[in-house]
């Protein structure tokens, strides 16, 4: 049986490429989240073949992923999947999803440059933050402390829910409330949901024990009323004043292709609110099924509180179920490149 012959450091950098992943890369890529699923021990995670990855990566003029490759000798030997997810009052920012090099070129730097590749990337397009999940047991999670990034999970209760395909069907099936309205935004509504966005955050910070450790200066996003083909608003209106918004950002699985991350969603009390939450909710599902998206993902406070409204309408808690944390590196805390 043939070895992987080590090389130096030195010389592994010369001979390992960086780059931008091209449409000729995605049979490797596809080979690579496969193996990235076996170490996952979720090997029959990935549902899509590489003409998918070709499809959404390379062949739309609103490609659904950025992706970046490590390449020794013609060979694609790591990859970095990311896609952008977008806030009413904050810039833009970065999720990478998948982070994976094959076994025999680890412990080589070849992950820190992919990670330090996706880092520059979110840093000099000015975006917020880059986010990413982990699982717990995994031992990549010292790797990425290292690097500065901040275990949100940990440090202030993060917890990851799902939506999967079946749930959203039941969902976006359910009828609203004639005595509201649920629809997608208009040019003239953003007044009010920047209105609800700084009212939700408000009320956020204050149920957050640990905000001050992270506390972070926040550039004010001026251009979130434009028109946006990665993400969309609904509002929910009671005798014509909008009471309450979602923010759905079009997302990536390597898994499931196309997906939705459902970024913030927020209706204020009033005697309504309980069936107005449901309702928004529902209408979330019916846009992602509408969009044929794959699943919903989001990150919520406070799960045995606020959990028990999306564990009622057939989200997962994956935080407690398959140990997924969120991090999140800040442009203040990365170690130098």
């Amino acid at each position: 049986m043939l070895r992987f012959c080590p090389l130096s450091l030195k010389i592994m950098e010369k001979v390992v490429e960086i780059r931008e992943a091209e449409k000729e890369d995605c049979p490797q890529i596809r080979a690579l989240i496969q193996e990235l699923a076996d170490f996952e021990e979720m090997p029959d995670g990935p549902k899509i073949d590489y003409q998918v990855i070709e499809k959404d990566g390379f062949d739309s003029e609103n490609p659904l992923y950025n992706c970046h490759v490590a390449v020794c000798n013609g060979k694609l030997v790591g990859y970095a999947l990311y896609f952008y997810i977008f806030s009413t009052l904050e810039q833009k920012a970065i999720h990478l999803e998948d982070l994976y090099v094959t076994p025999d070129y680890r412990d080589k730097k070849i992950g820190s440059r992919l990670f330090d590749s996706v880092a520059k990337r979110t840093f000099d397009e000015k975006c917020q933050y880059l986010d990413f999940s982990v699982l717990s047991w995994n031992p990549a999670q010292n790797f990425y402390k290292a690097k500065g990034a901040v275990d949100l999970t940990e440090v202030e209760g993060w917890h990851m829910y799902r939506l999967n395909q079946e749930s959203l069907q039941n969902l976006a099936s359910k009828h609203a409330n004639d005595l509201y309205e649920v629809r997608d935004a208009r040019i003239e509504d953003f007044n009010s949901i920047k209105r609800l966005a700084q009212e939700g955050t408000t009320q956020k910070k204050k149920n957050e024990q640990n905000h001050d450790e992270i506390c972070i200066s926040i550039e004010e996003n001026k251009d979130f009323d434009k028109p946006n083909p990665y993400s969309g608003y609904l509002v929910a209106l009671l005798n014509d004043k909008i009471v309450g918004y979602a923010l759905y950002c079009y997302s990536y699985s390597t898994w499931e292709a196309k997906s939705m991350y459902l970024q913030e969603f927020y209706v204020s009390e009033n005697e309504h609110a309980v069936n107005m939450r449901n309702d928004l909710f529902h209408a979330v599902a019916k846009k992602a099924i509408e969009e044929k998206c794959s699943r919903i993902d989001f990150w919520i406070l406070d799960p045995k509180n606020a959990g028990k409204f999306y564990s009622c309408n057939g989200a997962v808690d994956l935080t407690e179920s398959e140990e997924w944390h969120l991090y999140r590196l800040f442009e203040h805390t990365k170690k130098p490149l």
